[in-house]
């Protein structure tokens, strides 16, 4: 279900729309080797008077919806939109499955630089609750980031170093996430695996994913600021992991 988030994620438009648009919404299907269609999810941001929402909804479908016991997750964040820029100020992820229930609620205070999270979990109608303030401050979460993504790495999105950004949602130690744009070989085998050479992009997670130490994933930005399709590299013995977008919807 995690993959089934980052995949959405990276699938998400970038901010070369330059929020143009009051809302914006798409589906997105995820697809693993010989097992087909594994993860479904919905995604949708608004834009109003200063404001933004985003919120995915995502769930396993078919041998993994079966064994995540209809495990759905809900993210979602919420901020103001000031000079072409999303301010996050909170960041929730919710997770349902069977009779249990874990949701946590990131608090992001710019001003005093700190993040402060409740956590809410229940299991067999039992409710507990803890509080308390990350080790790490980030002025962006793992949904508000890519949107802000040119601002972070460059309008032209090829940042040929290393580039770490901090976002709360993402590594759950310290934030970190990696951005970097393919060269020489690297590029042309990228080029290959996804069919697609408009514009290309290495996101490193920093955090496990399957067989994938780091979470290395590689992704193609089509001509309209769109990331098309996703992949995540010789996933364990079966091949790769592959998302892609339909059903994109913008209003302006």
């Amino acid at each position: 279900m995690k993959t089934v988030l980052v995949f959405v994620l990276l699938l998400l438009p970038f901010e070369l729309f330059g929020f143009a648009f009051k809302q914006m919404s798409a589906d997105y299907d995820v697809s693993y080797g010989v097992f087909g269609k594994v993860g479904a999810a919905h995604a949708s941001i608004q834009i109003e008077e200063g404001t933004y929402r985003i919120r995915i909804e995502a769930k396993g479908v078919g041998i993994i919806n079966f064994f995540s016991k209809g495990r759905e997750e809900i993210y979602e964040s919420t901020g103001l939109v000031k000079d072409g820029k999303l301010f996050p100020t909170l960041f929730v992820k919710e997770k349902i499955w069977g009779d249990k229930a874990e949701k946590k609620r990131y608090f992001l205070n710019h001003d005093k630089e700190k993040v402060s999270v409740i956590s809410t979990a229940v299991v067999g109608g039992k409710v507990t609750e803890s509080r308390e303030v990350l080790a790490y401050y980030a002025q962006n979460d793992i949904l508000s980031v890519f949107f802000n993504l040119t601002s972070l790495i460059g309008e032209d999105l090829q940042p040929k170093n290393l580039t770490n950004i901090v976002a709360v949602g993402a590594n759950k130690k310290n934030g970190l996430l990696s951005v970097q744009t393919p060269q020489g070989k690297l590029r042309q085998e990228i080029q290959k695996l996804l069919k697609r050479d408009n514009h290309l992009l290495v996101v490193i997670l920093n955090q496990k994913l399957f067989s994938s130490k780091k979470g290395e994933l590689f992704i193609n930005i089509n001509e309209n600021g769109i990331s098309d399709s996703v992949v995540l590299k010789d996933v364990l013995m079966y091949g790769d992991l592959v998302g892609s977008i339909k059903n994109l919807k913008i209003e302006k």
